[in-house]
């Protein structure tokens, strides 16, 4: 195996530990996160730094364009640029930041003859906000 075959293979392990290891942190604290009984693959999230990180996120013009892009179909960085029409390099650096804070991952990765293309999801699918009392999210994973 290649070096550089073997070197995506440990990030692509190693974003997807980092997002189940996120999962599970919320998980295991029955107070920040619980499993909506209603609605099936719907997680209430009540931890007010997530839900910061989560709205700030969504709340950037840019983010939202990508991930609302992402989350309905997987996607090159190059069809993202051409599809949302985003400068390129606001689409790299924004894509960057994504991944590293757990909003998009890579799913697959596809080779044409001398290059090797990262295609992207949304690892969240839909979010849902309530404000009665006090400010609720409800996320859906991809």
């Amino acid at each position: 195996m290649s070096d550089k075959l073997v070197s995506n293979l440990e990030k692509e392990i190693t974003q997807e530990i980092y997002l189940m290891s996120e999962i599970s942190k919320i998980l295991e604290t029955s107070k920040n996160f619980e499993i909506e009984s209603t609605s099936k693959g719907w997680f209430s999230v009540k931890d007010p730094i997530i839900i910061e990180k989560v709205l700030r996120v969504f709340g950037e013009d840019v983010s939202r364009t990508m991930l609302i892009y992402l989350s309905e179909q997987h996607s090159s960085i190059s069809d993202l640029i051409l599809n949302t029409k985003l400068p390129r390099t606001t689409v790299y650096r924004k894509i960057d930041e994504l991944e590293k804070n757990g909003f998009v991952k890579i799913v697959e990765y596809v080779s044409n003859n001398t290059k090797k293309t990262a295609i992207y999801e949304s690892t969240i699918k839909e979010i849902k906000l309530d404000f009665k009392k006090q400010i609720k999210l409800y996320i859906r994973l991809s």
